[in-house]
């Protein structure tokens, strides 16, 4: 014990923890900074590795390490992202196996049949506690099911000198994209809240910069600049309101389209849809809540629950789903008073708090990995 002090004598050890992920460049800002967080803060020893195409040579070995941690930019059930010999070498590897997932309402039975294979123990799922029964429970036996979040707090902007909202000359933008429709009605809001707006800007003044294709997307310091630049942006929550057990859903929408293929989300539902419509309810808080949160721009929302994060006139201005209040909304949009309020209470309590910081995800990721193994 000579040289220990008290605390390292009780501190546990060290694990060995190999992330599997797929971190190749061209992916997005949010991927990395939940990618590399966890060698930057975990107190335990992170190897981050790439399998996607690698020669099964080249990946190292499971067996080596205490903790193998399949991330969520990974699709255990393709050969392109796990092959075939690998997923062998990790299903017959004796350590703790943690599986982070996203966009878990599709493929459900497939992906929970491959976990069940790979042996996982810990499942970091988005799904709401009322909700990942209905996506995990007897379709991965024993495994724990812990909540998370879809992203944190980008660290390269806390405490980042902002334009006040004078100085700002968009009333409302947004950067929306059109999701596929067999995720049911909430996946749609990304596209129905711009075109909303849209269709009643002119009317009350507001000067917008909206849309949602994918040739208007801004990526990286692009995107921040363009929320520096907005007084207010929209957004939904992310999740679905459709789990797709089978992929029965999909297949129906995909032959549904081929016959009809200006069909609209509309027609699609009435016809396909309804049937499986709320199976599932996913409303959770993106990563989006937190990058407006942080630059201090204003957040309009449709209303839910958003992880239960953030609250309607707390931290965003509700807009009804038909955006029947878009006047009053956009009468506190150009309210600088009103905006800088909103913005405060939301920075102090997302950004300023701590509590969404990458930080303290990984702390309590290091506290249930040491607990598990």
């Amino acid at each position: 014990m000579s040289g220990v002090t008290a605390a390292e004598a009780v501190e546990p050890s060290r694990l060995k923890i190999l992330l599997l992920c797929d971190n190749h460049p061209a992916h997005a800002a949010t991927l990395h900074a939940h990618v590399e967080c966890f060698e930057r803060y975990s107190r335990h020893a992170v190897t981050t590795f790439n399998p996607c195409y690698a020669p099964d040579v080249t990946v190292p070995d499971p067996d080596e390490y205490d903790v193998v941690v399949l991330h969520w930019s990974l699709v255990i059930t393709m050969d392109s992202y796990l092959s075939p010999a690998l997923r062998a070498r990790l299903a017959a590897s004796q350590g703790l196996k943690v599986q982070f997932i996203q966009d878990e309402h599709r493929w459900v039975n497939e992906v929970t049949s491959m976990m069940r294979y790979l042996g996982v123990h810990v499942i970091f799922t988005v799904a709401p506690p009322s909700e990942a029964p209905k996506l995990y429970g007897d379709r991965v036996p024993g495994a724990e099911v812990v909540h998370t979040l879809t992203g944190f707090v980008p660290e390269e902007l806390v405490g980042l000198e902002v334009p006040p909202p004078s100085e700002r000359p968009i009333d409302i933008g947004y950067r929306g994209r059109q999701l596929p429709y067999w995720g049911g009605a909430r996946t749609q809001e990304k596209v129905l809240i711009g075109e909303r707006v849209l269709e009643r800007a002119a009317a009350y003044g507001l000067r917008c910069d909206i849309a949602w294709t994918e040739e208007s997307r801004l990526y990286g310091e692009a995107w921040f600049d363009f929320l520096l630049s907005c007084k207010a942006v929209l957004g939904t929550s992310s999740g679905a309101s459709i789990a797709d057990y089978d992929g029965r859903v999909e297949r129906e929408v995909r032959a549904f389209l081929e016959e009809r293929p200006a069909a609209t989300f509309a027609e699609v539902h009435d016809t396909v849809l309804r049937p499986y419509e709320g199976n599932i309810d996913i409303d959770v808080v993106s990563p989006r809540i937190f990058e407006a949160a942080a630059t201090r721009t204003a957040l309009v929302l449709f209303p839910g629950r958003y992880s239960g994060i953030v609250k309607p006139w707390v931290h965003y201005f509700p807009l009804a789903l038909d955006a029947g209040n878009l006047e009053e909304v956009a009468r506190c949009v150009r309210d600088a008073a009103s905006v800088t309020r909103l913005t405060d209470r939301a920075y102090d309590d997302l950004v300023g708090s701590g509590r969404y910081a990458l930080q303290a995800f990984v702390r309590e990721f290091d506290a249930i990995v040491e607990r598990s193994v």
